[in-house]
């Protein structure tokens, strides 16, 4: 699960949406499945694959409606002479919602493969890999370049209130480009995206399959379960995001949470905290006292190596950290970061605002995917007492943080980024399910808390939960016998491997 550049400092200055008429009546391409260029080179050493584009209507429910245009690659496995052919493992995307799998800039095909291949080919299945609709090459492209190319300016804004208007300014001017263009954003939602997923799987003539889901890719796999569940042989939920829960209202909680497990990592070890003491405390006042006396500092492109000054702030520090969260082994140098900070060295700041400043700017990211799915799935259906109770507990400038920035999603969704909300918000909706399912958690993960896996044991009656304690975000590509269990899952219906 990702944050955009425009929500994770979601905030004031809304503008008006825009009415515009598309430029030109949509060109409607042949619905069905058809052959297509690779987005990667493809090397000698690769396994057998065909690159392929699925053609849908953006709304499923209305076959003259414009087109939609994804990508897939599938790999073929080797199989023992008069072996029976297994269902393949269909991999569900980057997650994000909006994050680009096989079609993006970056992509590496090796190291995918190295990835994915233990949880597929080397078991004897083929593996089928989506860019879903609004994400990766797919067509049309949601994604907002004018975010990725205005942020450098916005970072260097005197204060989080002038940052977050440029930002709604930018992500407006992104969807009124979009909605211009004559697409209908309300259509780039979880069951939109596993409609397509069901049309695929006819296309491909495919009876049963196995899913793979990571981070947000495990909202699609759950729906599809609940939609169409005979045609899931099983699946592994990779860093859940769960239906049933209601993260916009939990939001502040949950980062409270990210950082409070890291410091509680460092309290429970003697030495960390003999070193280290009262961490949290120190942490709080750090970040308060940034946003009362922001400080000019600086960085360096990392693609370009141009200079690149920026405004820290108490949120802008809040947020570098919290990406770089995602990252394993960062929990561990944490302590002594803010140590660092605190005696005012900052120089151990630069490399993780460079990874933050290459995340907000990602050029393969689809912020208007991301938005689309919050405020057509999400946001309308947050309960504004229960988000205004979450306050309560958390630390005071965190508490100032998070009512500066949850409040105004339903308005960022009213004014910045108005799409139609979902008639029925399917996606908050518990699953209960005997499909076959492997759920993967990393104990240290800030995006989806790991506590809400003993609230979700009810509603599946047929699951293997592995917990991760030194795994963040995406377990299967931090961890090898993570991996390893979810191909022997696909394989025999048991994980296979124990997690220490």
């Amino acid at each position: 699960m990702r944050l955009s550049a425009a929500c994770i400092l979601a905030g004031a200055g809304f503008l008006a949406s825009d009415s515009s008429l598309p430029d030109s009546a949509p060109t409607r391409p042949a619905l069905g499945l058809k052959a297509a260029q690779c987005h990667f080179e493809a090397a000698p050493d690769l396994p057998p694959h065909d690159c392929l584009e699925m053609v849908v209507p953006e709304n499923p429910d209305d076959a003259a409606s414009a087109r939609v245009t994804f990508p897939l690659v599938r790999f073929q496995a080797e199989r023992p002479f008069g072996s029976l052919p297994q269902p393949p493992v269909l991999h569900l995307g980057g997650g994000g919602p909006g994050a680009a799998m096989i079609s993006g800039t970056y992509v590496d095909i090796a190291t995918l493969l190295n990835a994915y291949a233990p949880l597929s080919l080397n078991m004897g299945m083929d593996l089928i890999i989506v860019d879903p609709r609004g994400s990766g090459a797919s067509r049309p492209s949601l994604n907002c370049p004018e975010i990725a190319e205005g942020f450098a300016a916005v970072m260097q804004l005197p204060d989080t209130a002038a940052q977050l208007r440029q930002l709604n300014t930018l992500s407006h001017r992104c969807y009124r480009r979009l909605r211009k263009q004559g697409i209908r954003l309300e259509d780039y939602r979880s069951l939109r995206i596993a409609q397509d997923i069901e049309a695929l799987r006819k296309a491909l003539d495919i009876d049963r399959w196995h899913l793979y889901g990571i981070s947000y890719g495990t909202r699609y796999a759950l729906t599809l379960i609940r939609e169409v569940p005979d045609t899931v042989a099983s699946a592994v939920l990779d860093s859940p995001v769960f239906s049933g829960v209601n993260y916009g209202e939990r939001a502040a909680t949950d980062f409270h949470a990210a950082f409070r497990q890291v410091f509680d990592r460092c309290d429970n070890v003697p030495a960390c905290n003999r070193q280290f003491p009262r961490l949290s405390d120190r942490f709080w006042k750090l970040i308060a006292h940034l946003n009362t006396q922001a400080l000019k500092q600086e960085m360096h492109d990392p693609d370009t190596s141009d200079r690149l000054p920026f405004t820290l702030t108490g949120d802008t520090l809040l947020n570098i950290l919290f990406i770089n969260l995602y990252a394993p082994g960062f929990a561990d140098a944490f302590p002594a970061l803010i140590d660092a900070l605190e005696s005012g060295d900052y120089r151990p700041l630069t490399a993780l605002a460079e990874h933050w400043y290459l995340f907000m700017t990602d050029v393969d990211f689809s912020d208007g995917s991301y938005n689309s799915h919050v405020c057509a799935d999400e946001a309308a259906f947050v309960d504004g007492e229960v988000l205004a109770r979450s306050y309560k507990d958390l630390p005071p400038p965190l508490r100032e943080i998070m009512q500066r920035t949850h409040e105004t999603t339903l308005q960022f969704c009213r004014d910045v980024w108005p799409v139609k909300p979902s008639g029925d918000p399917y996606v908050l909706k518990a699953i209960n399910t005997s499909t076959p399912v492997l759920i993967l958690q990393g104990a240290l993960d800030p995006a989806v808390n790991a506590a809400y896996l003993k609230e979700q044991y009810p509603h599946y009656t047929h699951a293997f939960w592995q917990v991760y304690p030194n795994a963040a975000h995406d377990v299967v590509g931090s961890e090898a016998e993570a991996a390893r269990a979810a191909g022997c899952f696909f394989a025999t219906g048991q994980p296979c491997v124990t997690v220490k």
